[in-house]
């Protein structure tokens, strides 16, 4: 398969040309069966739901097969665009993100579930777009880094006008929206950009307690939060309330043993366990298929893991290194916060295991996010030919 548009195109137009053979199969191997894990999974965690809300069976499954196609599509069109235009893209994107977060909040565009605004409803599915906001973030964030590469040395000038250009925007969004998880996500992407280009110590403390004081706030803000952390520090004493999905899921782990007692057997079928096909879909794993499987998904989302921290640390540039430090940090932040609370490490946190619960936005975004890497890859191990004759590495 050709890429269009790799980095630093052949100097005699017409004779040389830039190919890449680099693909990284172990992150598209390790992609590719969770997203058939999870799709057979939020099939039997979401029969029962579908079938009570007066929807057919396999009404998740189908939605989240929609938000995969969509996904597919925008990662063949991250393959193909010329890679110059990213750079040219990310503040267009970034502001049409800022948009769309906005138009949550109009009537009869915007849609209110569980009391948030968050969704800009298609008729046909719902999106969510501080799911987009990820990436949007990971593109400005290349593209400002890069773009003052050489001032990387002014800490407080570089960073001051990050904070202010993109995360506050981002934050003063998602605070009316009261979405803490994205908040907490994208405050861990902006600091791994500066981790990145070597921010001091001190900074990355400050930076740390900067989200603590801001965590501290939006808890000390909903009583429910508040609620929510009482529950985390006491669990067995709110089984019947605030715990009430974390003691169901507990159970249902319990249940499954190493190999599970099957699918379509478990809790969730039942209806005991909220949100099963969503926050809870790790429980369901681990109940229907066993342990086993509970690692098997682990080990595969840390591929995920591994492969993006090994992209983004051989990149060819600063842009490159960002990018992919940033899509890798959103991988990251969710895969341990979703794990953390579905075992009780973590106060509960409504934030999607990637590519195993159901979202349709989010998995479309996943998957473009999976793209970007392995486009970074092929960049990073490009290579000029003439002819048949490999001539140089790109640079």
């Amino acid at each position: 398969m050709s890429v269009s548009g790799l980095e630093t195109p052949s100097s005699v137009p017409g004779e040389y040309k830039t190919v890449s053979r680099a693909w990284d199969y172990m992150l598209l191997a390790a992609t590719g069966l969770l997203i058939a894990i999870g799709v057979v999974a939020i099939y039997s965690a979401s029969a029962h739901y579908a079938l009570k809300t007066g929807g057919a069976v396999a009404h998740y499954p189908i939605r989240q097969l929609i938000g995969i196609g969509l996904g597919l599509v925008g990662g063949w069109g991250v393959l193909q665009v010329p890679y110059r235009w990213y750079r040219r893209a990310a503040v267009p994107v970034f502001v049409a993100v800022m948009i769309l977060m906005v138009l949550v909040f109009v009537p009869g565009i915007g849609k209110t579930v569980n009391g948030a605004s968050r969704w800009i409803n298609l008729r046909v599915m719902n999106v969510q777009p501080s799911e987009y906001a990820r990436i949007a973030l990971a593109m400005v964030m290349a593209h400002h880094l890069s773009r003052n590469e050489s001032r990387l040395g002014d800490h407080v000038a570089v960073g001051a006008s990050a904070l202010i250009m993109y995360l506050v925007p981002l934050f003063v969004a998602l605070r009316f929206q009261d979405d803490l998880g994205s908040m907490a996500i994208l405050a861990g992407m902006f600091g791994v950009a500066f981790f990145i280009v070597g921010i001091p110590w001190s900074w990355v403390i400050g930076l740390i307690a900067l989200g603590a004081g801001g965590f501290w706030y939006m808890v000390q803000a909903a009583e429910y939060r508040q609620d929510r952390i009482a529950a985390y520090l006491d669990p067995l004493s709110h089984c019947k309330d605030e715990a009430y999905q974390i003691c169901q899921g507990w159970v249902a782990m319990a249940e499954g043993g190493w190999t599970g007692v099957g699918l379509g057997r478990g809790v969730a079928q039942q209806g005991f366990l909220p949100e099963a096909h969503t926050d809870m879909i790790l429980a369901v794993v681990t109940e229907e298929m066993g342990a086993l499987a509970f690692l098997l998904v682990i080990t595969l989302e840390l591929v995920i893991l591994w492969r993006g921290t090994a992209i983004a640390s051989n990149a060819r540039n600063l842009y490159d290194a960002v990018l992919g430090g940033c899509i890798t940090a959103m991988f990251a932040g969710q895969m341990l916060i979703n794990a953390g609370v579905v075992v009780g490490v973590l106060p509960a946190k409504g934030l999607v295991m990637p590519f195993m619960s159901y979202g349709a936005t989010a998995v479309t975004v996943h998957v473009i996010a999976v793209a970007i890497l392995l486009r970074i890859n092929l960049n990073t191990h490009a290579i000029r030919t003439y002819g048949d004759t490999e001539c140089s590495a790109v640079s």
